[in-house]
């Protein structure tokens, strides 16, 4: 008995010892922490690490305070949206969308309703067929996305690599998914709100190009591009799109002479129906099945376009228009056939050259 008590007292003896040692050892790991910031406080950088921290903080809450402005005045001009155009008369009758066709069995390929959610800061960017100015309403979305710092979207840097995996993911695996796995900047949370309210109605492959090209051009708008930018030749700025204002959201379509059409014909009203037309009749021409535009990277599990899709994707015939008899002006052939037209007339510089 008196054996076995003994053993037991040892026992007792040897933890306590070495929690004694765990506990010696975690406060000298802690006071040479301490001692480390001190000196690195007291340093001849020490000064000047905080002041630049400090100054950090201070910039982005004066870039918050501004944001919350300019948020304010751009919820206030969308919901006052008036018509201006004769596109509001063609636009009074409902077109019901067709639903996207997907691959069988992906998730975000076929949706079933317009999402809830509660828009891009207040925005409300579904369109369904309701009689407001929803072209305007997506270029206030897009110029306050713009009005952004580079310092908003986070410290993580961001990669080409990271950006492919993200759309990839949001579409074949859906937003809630891709969310899941990364954290969503100021961009993604406009593209998110756009792709749930309008491009839902087209083909996953097409949904991935546009959320791309968008992607893209947002971020080389606020200064936060990548070195190696994936943004296609065909979306650079034409000589109209530079010298005429114009609603902010006409930039995003993949056709130079489209965009400079609809902005020389002064188009500044399309409502809801019109819009929900429209985006069911872009395609992006992609003869494989939608696994095929991806490669998955074992080790790094992360998702990269292939090689075709790449190819395809800079060249601006992979992009069509289909046909619509209820608005024929909407048709790329009309907007080739009316530029002659509508351009604008000579600069000074220009008539001394003729």
């Amino acid at each position: 008995m008196n054996r076995a008590v003994s053993a037991a007292k040892e026992k007792k003896r040897a933890a306590d010892r070495e929690a004694q040692r765990h506990n010696r050892a975690r406060t000298k790991a802690y006071i040479a922490y301490i001692e480390k910031t001190l000196q690195d406080l007291s340093g001849p950088n020490g000064q000047d690490s905080l002041g630049q921290q400090l100054t950090q903080q201070q910039e982005k809450i004066n870039h918050l305070q501004e944001t919350l402005g300019k948020i304010a005045n751009l919820a206030q001009d969308a919901a006052g949206a008036l018509p201006s155009s004769s596109i509001s008369e063609k636009s009074s009758q409902h077109t019901n969308a067709s639903q996207p066709t997907g691959e069988e069995g992906t998730p975000a390929s076929v949706m079933n309703a317009l999402p809830a959610g509660n828009g891009f800061f207040g925005m409300d960017l579904r369109c369904s067929d309701r009689e407001r100015n929803y072209l305007a309403v997506l270029g206030n979305a897009v110029s306050l996305a713009q009005s952004f710092s580079p310092v908003i979207l986070g410290d993580k840097p961001l990669t080409p690599a990271s950006d492919d995996d993200f759309c990839i993911r949001a579409v074949v695996d859906g937003w809630k998914a891709a969310t899941a796995r990364s954290e969503v900047d100021v961009v993604w949370g406009l593209l998110q709100t756009v792709d749930e309210g309008l491009y839902y109605r087209t083909d996953p492959i097409t949904r991935i190009g546009l959320l791309r090209l968008m992607r893209s051009m947002l971020l080389q708008r606020i200064g936060a591009a990548h070195r190696d930018s994936s943004l296609p030749e065909y979306m650079s700025a034409t000589p109209v799109q530079a010298s005429i204002m114009h609603q902010p959201f006409l930039d995003f379509f993949p056709w130079p002479q489209f965009r400079d059409y609809w902005i020389l014909n002064g188009t500044e009203y399309v409502d809801e129906s019109c819009a929900a037309s429209f985006s069911t009749r872009i395609w992006f021409e992609w003869p494989f099945e939608l696994r095929d535009v991806y490669h998955k990277q074992v080790i790094t599990d992360t998702l990269s376009f292939s090689a075709e899709f790449e190819s395809r994707y800079h060249d601006l015939s992979s992009w069509h228009l289909g046909s619509e008899r209820e608005w024929p002006e909407l048709s790329l052939e009309t907007c080739q056939l009316g530029l002659e037209e509508l351009q604008p007339p000579l600069t000074g510089d220009a008539i001394n050259k003729t």
